[in-house]
């Protein structure tokens, strides 16, 4: 008798709930502030796993041409960030969730067990802004002190380049952005468009997986970090979700996290969980009778 009145609470509970959840995904909040529309179709990653990035060129934070192979050792895996420096939003927090996740990570250390490598996709930008953003960030980790920043800086590198070689880069990570015009009156530069993602490379430059958002779960890091050191390689699934999370927001010109879009999968999925175990506890009292 229990059991039955238990399977109609949770049947009733599942009716009631559930449709609100999925009616969640035309109907947000009446407070909600967040974009009205999601990132463009153009503005994606579509992974690229495997490809071989070692034959690009840039300009290193002196102004002089580096091939990115002369970046690897082939012992160390390296972290690849398409950002820009003057990005007013996402690239910032894309730079500021990999220090956190150099500091957090104690498995790996920066320098001995890999290396980063951030570039600018906006070919406006040279070497002058690339020093000043590569000594911020450096200096921003502990371990880094007046005495060891020469070494430091071989280990991050802030590179710039030029139209054809950002790209034939963006090309190969499947990267794509779009530039636009900013809405801000009194800034002539234009803005852009883009996804937040790192690119894990294996020690001879090439592409072995993909980390989305601005927060990097220290397991994800540093398994990301182990495959690539071994050779491994494996297209990204369940953390291409973070891109959903996030949209474009074309009035405060910034990807934010959409709350109600989450609540919604999250409801989705505890009414899944509740209705296999109706289902369970529903054979399980077939069973007794019988």
């Amino acid at each position: 008798m229990k059991v039955d009145n238990f399977l109609k609470a949770t049947i009733f509970f599942i009716g009631l709930y559930l449709p609100a959840a999925l009616s969640a995904n035309t109907i947000p909040p009446a407070d909600d502030t967040l974009a009205r529309q999601p990132p463009p179709l153009e503005v994606t990653v579509e992974e690229k796993i495997d490809a071989d990035l070692s034959q690009f060129t840039f300009f290193d934070e002196k102004g002089k041409p580096i091939q990115l192979k002369e970046l690897a050792d082939g012992k160390r895996p390296i972290i690849l960030t398409p950002v820009y420096y003057n990005c007013p939003h996402l690239c910032t927090l894309t730079l500021n969730g990999l220090l956190e996740a150099i500091q957090q990570n104690k498995r790996y250390d920066l320098g001995k067990d890999y290396l980063i490598v951030s570039y600018s996709f906006n070919p406006e930008e040279n070497y002058n802004l690339a020093i000043v953003k590569q000594r911020n960030y450096l200096r921003k980790l502990p371990k880094v002190t007046d005495q060891n920043l020469p070494e430091y800086q071989n280990y991050w590198r802030f590179l710039t380049g030029d139209v054809k070689n950002i790209a034939g880069i963006s090309q190969a990570i499947g990267f794509k952005y779009l530039k636009e015009a900013s809405t801000n009156l009194k800034k002539k530069d234009s803005e852009y468009v883009h996804p937040a993602v790192l690119v894990i490379l294996t020690p001879d430059m090439k592409i072995a997986r993909y980390l989305y958002g601005v927060n990097y779960p220290d397991v994800d890091y540093r398994m990301a970090l182990l495959e690539a050191a071994a050779g491994k390689s494996s297209k990204t699934i369940g953390d291409r979700l973070m891109l959903t999370c996030f949209s474009f927001d074309p009035i405060k010109r910034k990807y934010t996290l959409v709350a109600w879009r989450i609540m919604r999968l999250g409801a989705i999925g505890l009414g899944l969980i509740l209705a296999g175990f109706v289902a369970y506890l529903w054979f399980r009292e077939k069973r007794k009778r019988a």
